[in-house]
């Protein structure tokens, strides 16, 4: 289970809560969507690393002396 999901697991355990509060309620579901825009936001950063790190291979000069891919 990554970070993300406990957070959000978390968060919804106190959303259900007939314990919580207005306030801790609003503040739960705020942490509720950051995790859920952070989560996104680091499968993308990490989709671009791998994009960038493509890139750099193909337009790295090859083993064989030919010019590189484009």
């Amino acid at each position: 289970m990554s970070e993300f999901s406990r957070i959000k697991e978390t968060v919804d355990r106190v959303l259900v809560s007939s314990q919580s509060d207005e306030v801790t309620r609003m503040l739960a579901t705020a942490l509720r969507q950051m995790a859920d825009i952070v989560e996104h936001q680091s499968w993308r950063i990490a989709t671009l690393e791998e994009a960038n790190r493509e890139t750099e291979r193909r337009l790295s000069p090859r083993d064989d002396g030919e010019p590189p891919v484009p």
